[in-house]
Protein backbone atom coordinates (compact mmCIF):
# COMPACT_ATOMS: atom_id res chain seq x y z
CA UNK A 1 0.00 0.00 0.00
CA UNK A 2 1.32 3.47 -0.83
CA UNK A 3 -0.68 6.28 0.74
CA UNK A 4 0.92 9.75 0.74
CA UNK A 5 0.52 11.51 4.07
CA UNK A 6 0.93 15.22 4.70
CA UNK A 7 -0.22 16.39 8.14
CA UNK A 8 2.51 15.26 10.55
CA UNK A 9 4.19 11.99 11.41
CA UNK A 10 1.78 10.72 14.07
CA UNK A 11 -1.33 11.72 12.16
CA UNK A 12 0.12 10.12 9.03
CA UNK A 13 1.03 6.91 10.84
CA UNK A 14 -2.35 6.65 12.55
CA UNK A 15 -4.16 7.22 9.26
CA UNK A 16 -2.13 4.53 7.55
CA UNK A 17 -2.73 2.05 10.36
CA UNK A 18 -6.45 2.86 10.53
CA UNK A 19 -7.05 2.35 6.82
CA UNK A 20 -5.04 -0.87 6.78
CA UNK A 21 -7.05 -2.23 9.69
CA UNK A 22 -10.39 -1.27 8.12
CA UNK A 23 -9.37 -2.93 4.86
CA UNK A 24 -8.58 -6.18 6.68
CA UNK A 25 -11.91 -6.07 8.50
CA UNK A 26 -13.77 -5.48 5.22
CA UNK A 27 -12.22 -8.68 3.88
CA UNK A 28 -13.93 -10.65 6.65
CA UNK A 29 -17.53 -9.55 6.04
CA UNK A 30 -18.22 -11.49 2.85
CA UNK A 31 -18.95 -10.44 -0.73
CA UNK A 32 -20.40 -7.04 0.19
CA UNK A 33 -17.16 -5.90 1.76
CA UNK A 34 -14.30 -4.36 -0.18
CA UNK A 35 -11.68 -1.61 -0.02
CA UNK A 36 -9.69 0.39 -2.55
CA UNK A 37 -6.47 2.38 -2.26
CA UNK A 38 -5.59 4.92 -4.93
CA UNK A 39 -3.33 7.98 -5.13
CA UNK A 40 -4.10 9.83 -1.91
CA UNK A 41 -7.62 8.47 -1.49
CA UNK A 42 -9.11 5.27 -0.09
CA UNK A 43 -12.56 3.76 0.06
CA UNK A 44 -14.15 0.94 1.99
CA UNK A 45 -17.52 -0.77 2.06
CA UNK A 46 -18.41 -2.92 5.06
CA UNK A 47 -22.03 -3.62 4.14
CA UNK A 48 -23.34 -1.75 7.17
CA UNK A 49 -26.46 0.38 7.23
CA UNK A 50 -24.93 3.58 8.60
CA UNK A 51 -22.98 6.10 6.47
CA UNK A 52 -19.66 5.93 8.31
CA UNK A 53 -19.44 2.17 7.71
CA UNK A 54 -19.16 2.75 3.95
CA UNK A 55 -16.88 5.63 3.19
CA UNK A 56 -14.39 7.39 0.96
CA UNK A 57 -11.42 8.73 2.92
CA UNK A 58 -9.52 11.61 1.32
CA UNK A 59 -5.97 11.34 2.58
CA UNK A 60 -3.75 13.75 0.64
CA UNK A 61 -4.24 17.36 -0.59
CA UNK A 62 -2.53 16.36 -3.85
CA UNK A 63 -5.32 13.91 -4.65
CA UNK A 64 -6.91 13.98 -8.09
CA UNK A 65 -10.55 15.01 -7.66
CA UNK A 66 -11.46 12.61 -10.48
CA UNK A 67 -10.16 9.70 -8.36
CA UNK A 68 -12.29 10.83 -5.42
CA UNK A 69 -15.34 11.11 -7.67
CA UNK A 70 -14.79 7.66 -9.18
CA UNK A 71 -14.41 5.92 -5.82
CA UNK A 72 -17.40 7.80 -4.48
CA UNK A 73 -19.48 6.59 -7.43
CA UNK A 74 -18.41 3.02 -6.70
CA UNK A 75 -19.38 3.26 -3.03
CA UNK A 76 -22.69 4.95 -3.87
CA UNK A 77 -23.52 2.27 -6.43
CA UNK A 78 -23.83 -0.31 -3.64
CA UNK A 79 -27.06 1.34 -2.54
CA UNK A 80 -25.78 1.48 1.04
CA UNK A 81 -25.66 4.67 3.15
CA UNK A 82 -22.23 6.27 2.70
CA UNK A 83 -20.05 9.17 3.74
CA UNK A 84 -16.81 10.94 2.89
CA UNK A 85 -14.19 11.49 5.56
CA UNK A 86 -11.59 14.13 4.76
CA UNK A 87 -8.34 14.91 6.48
CA UNK A 88 -8.23 18.67 7.27
CA UNK A 89 -5.57 19.41 4.66
CA UNK A 90 -7.82 18.06 1.90
CA UNK A 91 -10.92 20.18 2.56
CA UNK A 92 -10.07 22.82 -0.03
CA UNK A 93 -9.66 20.13 -2.68
CA UNK A 94 -12.93 18.27 -2.14
CA UNK A 95 -15.41 20.90 -0.91
CA UNK A 96 -16.71 21.87 -4.36
CA UNK A 97 -17.05 18.24 -5.45
CA UNK A 98 -18.95 17.14 -2.36
CA UNK A 99 -21.13 20.24 -2.12
CA UNK A 100 -22.04 19.73 -5.77
CA UNK A 101 -23.26 16.25 -4.90
CA UNK A 102 -25.52 17.62 -2.19
CA UNK A 103 -23.31 16.43 0.65
CA UNK A 104 -22.48 18.51 3.72
CA UNK A 105 -20.37 18.18 6.86
CA UNK A 106 -22.50 16.56 9.59
CA UNK A 107 -19.87 16.27 12.32
CA UNK A 108 -16.13 15.95 12.95
CA UNK A 109 -14.35 12.85 14.26
CA UNK A 110 -11.23 13.39 16.38
CA UNK A 111 -8.25 11.23 15.42
CA UNK A 112 -6.39 10.71 18.70
CA UNK A 113 -3.00 9.14 19.37
CA UNK A 114 -1.13 7.97 22.44
CA UNK A 115 2.64 8.14 22.06
CA UNK A 116 3.79 7.02 25.50
CA UNK A 117 5.52 3.67 25.75
CA UNK A 118 4.28 3.27 29.32
CA UNK A 119 1.07 1.22 29.58
CA UNK A 120 -1.81 3.16 31.15
CA UNK A 121 -2.89 2.42 34.70
CA UNK A 122 -6.52 1.48 34.19
CA UNK A 123 -7.71 -1.23 36.57
CA UNK A 124 -11.36 -1.42 37.65
CA UNK A 125 -12.64 -3.06 40.81
CA UNK A 126 -13.97 -6.55 40.25
CA UNK A 127 -13.45 -6.51 36.49
CA UNK A 128 -12.06 -9.62 34.82
CA UNK A 129 -10.93 -9.11 31.22
CA UNK A 130 -10.87 -12.03 28.78
CA UNK A 131 -9.82 -12.40 25.16
CA UNK A 132 -12.49 -13.81 22.86
CA UNK A 133 -11.47 -16.36 20.24
CA UNK A 134 -13.26 -17.52 17.09
CA UNK A 135 -16.81 -18.64 17.71
CA UNK A 136 -17.45 -15.88 20.23
CA UNK A 137 -18.23 -12.80 18.14
CA UNK A 138 -21.81 -12.87 19.42
CA UNK A 139 -20.64 -12.09 22.94
CA UNK A 140 -18.80 -9.00 21.69
CA UNK A 141 -21.74 -7.88 19.57
CA UNK A 142 -24.26 -8.21 22.40
CA UNK A 143 -22.29 -5.92 24.71
CA UNK A 144 -21.43 -3.49 21.92
CA UNK A 145 -25.08 -3.16 20.88
CA UNK A 146 -26.12 -2.58 24.48
CA UNK A 147 -23.36 -0.01 24.88
CA UNK A 148 -24.32 1.92 21.77
CA UNK A 149 -28.03 1.38 22.51
CA UNK A 150 -28.85 0.06 19.05
CA UNK A 151 -29.99 -3.21 17.54
CA UNK A 152 -27.38 -5.95 17.52
CA UNK A 153 -28.19 -6.51 13.83
CA UNK A 154 -26.46 -3.22 12.95
CA UNK A 155 -23.11 -4.54 14.13
CA UNK A 156 -23.70 -8.14 13.07
CA UNK A 157 -23.68 -6.94 9.44
CA UNK A 158 -20.09 -5.72 9.70
CA UNK A 159 -18.44 -7.77 12.45
CA UNK A 160 -18.29 -11.44 11.54
CA UNK A 161 -16.74 -14.27 13.49
CA UNK A 162 -14.07 -14.50 10.80
CA UNK A 163 -12.64 -11.25 12.13
CA UNK A 164 -11.58 -13.08 15.28
CA UNK A 165 -9.33 -15.26 13.13
CA UNK A 166 -7.19 -12.27 12.10
CA UNK A 167 -3.77 -12.54 13.79
CA UNK A 168 -3.60 -8.75 14.13
CA UNK A 169 -6.87 -8.51 16.05
CA UNK A 170 -7.65 -9.08 19.71
CA UNK A 171 -11.19 -8.90 21.01
CA UNK A 172 -11.81 -8.33 24.72
CA UNK A 173 -14.76 -8.84 27.03
CA UNK A 174 -14.88 -7.61 30.60
CA UNK A 175 -17.20 -9.10 33.18
CA UNK A 176 -17.98 -8.62 36.84
CA UNK A 177 -19.12 -11.74 38.70
CA UNK A 178 -19.80 -13.34 35.33
CA UNK A 179 -21.91 -10.47 33.96
CA UNK A 180 -20.54 -8.87 30.74
CA UNK A 181 -20.02 -5.14 31.34
CA UNK A 182 -17.62 -3.87 28.65
CA UNK A 183 -15.97 -4.85 25.40
CA UNK A 184 -13.48 -3.60 22.82
CA UNK A 185 -11.10 -4.53 20.03
CA UNK A 186 -7.41 -3.86 19.46
CA UNK A 187 -5.81 -4.22 16.04
CA UNK A 188 -2.10 -3.93 15.27
CA UNK A 189 -0.99 -2.54 11.91
CA UNK A 190 2.17 -0.66 10.88
CA UNK A 191 3.52 -0.67 14.47
CA UNK A 192 0.49 1.09 15.96
CA UNK A 193 -2.42 -0.49 17.80
CA UNK A 194 -5.87 0.78 16.93
CA UNK A 195 -8.62 0.87 19.55
CA UNK A 196 -12.10 0.02 18.23
CA UNK A 197 -15.62 -0.78 19.45
CA UNK A 198 -15.21 0.28 23.06
CA UNK A 199 -18.65 -0.11 24.62
CA UNK A 200 -20.19 -0.24 28.08
CA UNK A 201 -23.94 -0.70 28.63
CA UNK A 202 -25.63 2.30 30.31
CA UNK A 203 -26.13 0.55 33.64
CA UNK A 204 -22.38 -0.05 33.96
CA UNK A 205 -21.02 3.35 32.95
CA UNK A 206 -18.94 5.62 35.20
CA UNK A 207 -17.31 2.54 36.68
CA UNK A 208 -14.00 2.57 34.82
CA UNK A 209 -14.80 -0.61 32.88
CA UNK A 210 -14.45 0.93 29.41
CA UNK A 211 -11.29 2.68 30.54
CA UNK A 212 -9.86 -0.63 31.75
CA UNK A 213 -10.63 -2.36 28.44
CA UNK A 214 -8.96 0.49 26.54
CA UNK A 215 -5.94 0.31 28.81
CA UNK A 216 -5.64 -3.45 28.29
CA UNK A 217 -5.76 -2.98 24.51
CA UNK A 218 -2.97 -0.39 24.66
CA UNK A 219 -0.85 -2.45 27.05
CA UNK A 220 -1.14 -5.61 24.94
CA UNK A 221 -0.40 -3.64 21.79
CA UNK A 222 2.77 -2.19 23.30
CA UNK A 223 3.82 -5.64 24.49
CA UNK A 224 3.34 -6.92 20.93
CA UNK A 225 5.68 -4.27 19.51
CA UNK A 226 3.50 -1.22 18.89
CA UNK A 227 5.16 2.16 19.38
CA UNK A 228 1.87 3.84 20.20
CA UNK A 229 -1.91 3.68 19.90
CA UNK A 230 -4.68 5.58 18.14
CA UNK A 231 -8.45 5.78 17.93
CA UNK A 232 -11.30 7.79 16.49
CA UNK A 233 -13.26 9.15 19.43
CA UNK A 234 -16.95 9.72 19.98
CA UNK A 235 -18.02 12.79 21.92
CA UNK A 236 -18.93 10.64 24.94
CA UNK A 237 -15.58 8.89 25.06
CA UNK A 238 -13.35 11.90 24.45
CA UNK A 239 -12.63 12.82 28.09
CA UNK A 240 -11.98 9.17 28.96
CA UNK A 241 -9.34 8.88 26.27
CA UNK A 242 -7.74 12.15 27.31
CA UNK A 243 -7.31 10.73 30.81
CA UNK A 244 -5.48 7.79 29.23
CA UNK A 245 -3.03 10.25 27.59
CA UNK A 246 -4.53 10.18 24.11
CA UNK A 247 -4.46 13.55 22.37
CA UNK A 248 -6.04 14.86 19.18
CA UNK A 249 -3.83 15.16 16.11
CA UNK A 250 -6.58 15.85 13.56
CA UNK A 251 -10.33 16.34 13.35
CA UNK A 252 -11.85 14.72 10.27
CA UNK A 253 -14.97 16.35 8.82
CA UNK A 254 -17.53 13.71 7.87
CA UNK A 255 -19.64 14.54 4.80
CA UNK A 256 -23.00 12.83 4.29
Amino acid sequence: MNLPMDDGPWADAATRSLLTSIAKLCETVGPRGFSRFEHGVASFVSGGQTPTLNSVVVVSPTVDVADVSRLLDEVASTGLPYSVQARPSTMEVVTDLLSGRGMSVQFETPLMVRTSQTPPASAANGLAVHELGPGNIGRHLAVMAAGFEVSEDIFAEVMKDKALELPELRCYLGDVAGEPVATGIGMLAHDLVGVFNIATPPSHRRTGYGTAITGRIVADGLAAGARGAYLQSSAKGYAVYQRLDFYTVERWPVWV
